[in-house]
């Protein structure tokens, strides 16, 4: 249990900032299955007691709790997006707001921008799939995508109509 939790807290301030590679992934893996199955010594394929995908299965399920560290990844930066979207004041959503205007220019992913920004952005449309808005004052709605009538979002809802926006 101890070590579950130890092995789980050392990648998770990355994991919170930035999408891991699945080279990474599969690495930290690696020797999470060679600490279990072997001690810290190298471990190969049939080193281990159970399958390491059975290993990552909720203790209630049999397994013994082990994230999986791409669907972690994904939390965590769909955390950051939270914040971001609900307009929680820290230097990060600051930065951000400044940087990229995302509610001015929208979410979208371009060549200029960093890495973990269009990490964000690709996740924005999961993001909304798995939330819904609060209109307010407007200011942090995006009006075709959000899901904010009882119709879900506009674009979807609309399609002719939507083809014929020039600000979409």
């Amino acid at each position: 249990m101890l070590t579950t939790a130890v092995l789980s807290a050392l990648p998770s301030y990355v994991m919170g900032a930035i999408e891991l590679t699945k080279t990474t992934i599969h690495k930290i893996d690696r020797s999470w299955k060679s600490m279990f199955w072997k001690g810290g010594v190298e471990c190969k394929g049939g080193d281990g007691q159970v399958a390491w995908s059975r290993a990552c299965c909720p203790r209630e399920d049999g397994g013994l709790g082990i994230k999986d560290l791409h669907t972690q990844n994904m939390c965590l930066l769909l955390k950051l997006l939270h914040k971001l979207m609900t307009g929680t004041d820290t230097p990060w959503v600051r930065w951000i707001m400044q940087e990229y205007e995302p509610f001015k220019t929208g979410f979208r992913t371009s060549v200029r921008y960093t890495n973990p920004w269009n990490t964000l952005a690709r996740l924005m449309p999961l993001y909304q799939a798995i939330t819904s808005v609060d209109v307010g004052d407007g200011t942090r709605t995006f009006f075709w995508y959000d899901d904010w009538t009882s119709l879900g979002p506009l674009h979807q809802a609309f399609p002719a109509a939507f083809s014929h926006c020039t600000g979409q």
